[in-house]
């Protein structure tokens, strides 16, 4: 019996709708170190190649004919990646027969740039490294700056950032020692491409603000545009999607006055790509639309079959599979005419995911296999990390459609699911992402394990792929549970950073005017911004974690409405996540109050005892759950006068420390007794004690110590210090003992008895 196509269900499809930013980072700032007169333009090839026709092959005309064959390769090189190597391969066989040098280190180089366009990243490395040999030794400092920075973008895409950092430093300080500017501002971009890459959005941010402020001092629209175009990548990246199109649209007419068609082409796309996480398909459809027009009018056929797979992604999108697989295909057939191996395999994987997309798991796993051995075949580890997740979550969306019909129906399938299969596709896409080191596949991997295991009735192990893909995916900033939360980290960074760039403005002013008022009201600013900077740093760290925890387990939840077991499981999970997110929250807003001089106690007479009895009991389940053991003893002593709420806050915080830093199976003694008018009680633990400099970070804000909480709980970092403010409210004193590492603590506050 012929199988019918099942409609895709239950797992989400992956997007192979490419990353205009990754695809060409390395043509995004390197194109702009030919002047714009070297831009590519069809007439312009037309015109090197009649001057070719015209000038005879003869060894006295070797050096011109090499030049203009070298400058050929260079504009073909975004047009057809290909045939730019074939020209520049014959420059350099005519350059060699002549020994000449000049000629020799071009045609190595459009060689190079060549096969890095083609994916052909080692034969790429290999003849910018011999080109770099020759420019070095001839002292050519610009051209040595250039290929150090084509260099970059090599490593940078094999994934050694070190290295690729390492070829952008020393070609920066090239070009800073030349006064280039201009090919200073294009490295500055290209190092923030770098930080992209490996998540750390902050200094990518930095140093593409840095590209665009240098662009803008030389009025350079089209560097600019650029630089505008990376912002904009990177907000993208960070789930911010209404700042980056406002980059975006911003750089766009920049394109247009500085008549750069590759430019308006590639920002055009990228809006599109906004547009469609912003869940509007038909507005991504139309901007795609347009580039794919452009690029056709340019002849910039790498363009064409990126705008291609982008426009089949939002097909499949809107559902729409006949015209989805129509332009993928036709993608593939431009990538395969090209020789962009890469391209191919992310066009095989996008016809993959349409098959998928109708149930049709045969053609479906096919395609995946072609495009793993596409990646495999140019040694893209990432690559295989993305096809070996595609074909595991397929089997494992087969598994789910083959559930749903009744046994008969079934038992029909001649080409049934093999649970086992995608298991073992499934570690080996982690086993990849891990030895690259890309956090993304990781992440992606531990999400299709968990729901393997789900599908396969393994919530254990589900539970703990969740919990995995949950850990990752904080540590890159990139999913869609906590971008905006991400997002507004790097806002509240960059805030502190210019903010910190405008106070030293301010101070070299103070100085000038040796004002002493002056100087102490910055130094007040500069507290306050930096207490407001670290809670904003908190809110938006601490508070993820937790967050992220609540929404994937809610999502677990709503798609197994029936699992009871799971649902109970789940629940007391989000309950600690939620209770871990109000401490923190209390914590922040006690301290934002003390610094604004805005807490406000209550006092009345109180008994510490009783009150230590209640906060006792009251912490004796969470005790428990280690097996520690909580004793109160307490002597006659007068009452004192305090806030009961905020007293009871400062005993909470001790006892809950004593329990979350001591091994399960540990003592715990709370004592309160009279001491010299005032009433002392102590908490003493068996837990890991506190080192030297633990001892001079104490009670400070912000602070760190050695000890760790056993069981993973969490910690502000603010909690001693607002017990010591609290403490000094009520006219006490508070401070701890220990005799070092792992010989347990003792904290101590005492309180002015209460005389009426």
């Amino acid at each position: 019996m012929t199988e019918k196509p099942i409609p895709h269900r239950g797992t989400t499809l992956p997007s192979f709708a490419e990353d205009e930013l990754t695809a060409h980072a390395g043509l995004l700032h390197t194109d702009l170190l030919q002047d714009d007169a070297q831009r590519t333009e069809p007439t312009r090839i037309d015109g090197i190649e009649a001057k070719l026709s015209e000038i005879p092959n003869t060894p006295a005309r070797v050096s011109e004919r090499v030049d203009l064959l070298n400058e050929l390769a260079w504009q073909l090189r975004n047009i057809n990646a290909k045939r730019a190597v074939d020209v520049a391969a014959e420059a350099y066989q005519l350059a060699q027969s002549a020994d000449y040098s000049k000629g020799i280190a071009y045609s190595l180089r459009n060689v190079g740039v060549g096969l890095y366009l083609l994916a052909n990243y080692k034969a790429s490395l290999q003849n910018l490294n011999e080109a770099l040999e020759i420019f070095e030794a001839s002292g050519e400092k610009s051209s040595e700056a250039g290929t150090l920075n084509w260099i970059g973008s090599v490593r940078r895409q094999l994934g050694e950032y070190t290295q690729a950092l390492e070829c952008f430093t020393r070609s920066l300080q090239i070009f800073e020692s030349l006064g280039n500017l201009r090919g200073a501002a294009i490295v500055q971009g290209s190092i923030g491409n770098v930080y992209n890459n490996v998540g750390d959005h902050e200094k990518a941010l930095t140093h593409a603000r840095l590209s665009l402020q240098m662009f803008e001092a030389q009025d350079d629209h089209r560097g600019v545009a650029t630089a505008l175009g990376s912002i904009g990548g990177i907000y993208e990246r960070l789930g911010n999607y209404e700042q980056s199109l406002a980059y975006l649209l911003k750089g766009l007419p920049l394109c247009r006055e500085s008549d750069d068609k590759r430019g308006e082409a590639r920002m055009l796309n990228m809006i599109g790509r906004v547009h469609t996480n912003l869940g509007d398909a038909q507005e991504a459809f139309d901007y795609y639309l347009k580039s794919l027009q452009l690029r056709e009018d340019i002849n910039d056929r790498q363009g064409e079959a990126i705008s291609l797979s982008c426009i089949a992604d939002v097909c499949r999108v809107l559902g729409d599979p006949e015209q989805s697989l129509s332009y993928y295909l036709r993608s593939l057939m431009i990538r395969e005419d090209i020789g962009d191996v890469r391209g191919e395999a992310e066009s095989l994987a996008g016809v993959a995911t349409v098959y998928q997309s109708t149930g049709d798991f045969q053609q479906a796993a096919e395609y995946y296999r072609s495009s793993l051995k596409k990646y495999e075949s140019i040694g893209d580890k990432e690559g295989e990390a993305k096809s070996l997740i595609g074909l595991g979550g397929l089997i494992t969306q087969q598994v789910i459609a083959e559930k749903s019909l009744d046994q008969t129906m079934s038992e029909l399938f001649t080409n049934k699911a093999e649970p086992e299969k995608a298991l073992e596709y499934l570690t080996r896409a982690l086993a990849t992402a891990e030895e690259i080191k890309t956090k993304p596949q990781s992440y992606k991997a531990h999400k299709a394990l968990a729901e393997y295991f789900k599908v396969m009735g393994d919530t254990a192990a589900a539970l703990t792929h969740y919990e995995k893909f949950n850990e990752i995916k904080e540590e890159v900033f990139s999913d869609e549970a906590n971008s905006k939360l991400t997002s507004l980290q790097t806002g509240f960074a960059i805030e502190k950073s210019e903010r910190e760039a405008e106070l030293q403005r301010k101070e070299a002013e103070l100085y000038r005017l040796r004002s002493v008022e002056l100087a102490e009201a910055n130094t007040q600013l500069r507290d306050a911004n930096e207490l407001k900077m670290e809670l904003l740093g908190i809110a938006a760290h601490d508070l993820r974690n937790p967050l992220s925890t609540i929404l994937s387990f809610v999502e677990l939840i709503r798609e197994s409405p029936d699992d009871r077991e799971l649902a109970d499981e789940l629940t007391d999970a989000i309950h600690k996540s939620a209770e871990r997110m109000l401490g923190l929250i209390k914590d922040l807003l006690d301290t934002a109050a003390m610094e604004g001089g805005k807490l406000m106690i209550h006092p009345e007479p109180l008994d510490l005892a009783l009150l230590a009895q209640e906060v006792v009991k009251e912490n004796t389940p969470r005790a428990s759950q280690k097996d520690q053991t909580m004793t109160l003893r307490s002597e006659p002593a007068p009452k004192i006068f305090a806030d009961p709420n905020r007293l009871r806050e400062v005993l909470d915080n001790f006892i809950s420390n004593a329990i979350k830093y001591s091994q399960h199976g540990k003592k715990i003694e709370v004592s309160v007794r009279p001491s010299e008018a005032r009433v002392r009680i102590e908490i003493k633990d068996e837990g890991q004690g506190l080192s030297e400099d633990d001892m001079t970070k104490l009670f400070g804000k912000f602070q760190r110590l050695s000890a760790r909480p056993t069981d993973g709980e969490s910690s502000s970092g603010l909690g001693l210090s607002i017990v010591k403010q609290l403490v000094e409210l009520h006219g006490g004193t508070v401070w701890a003992e220990s005799k070092g590492k792992g010989t347990g603590t003792v904290f101590i506050a005492e309180f002015p008895e209460y005389r009426p």
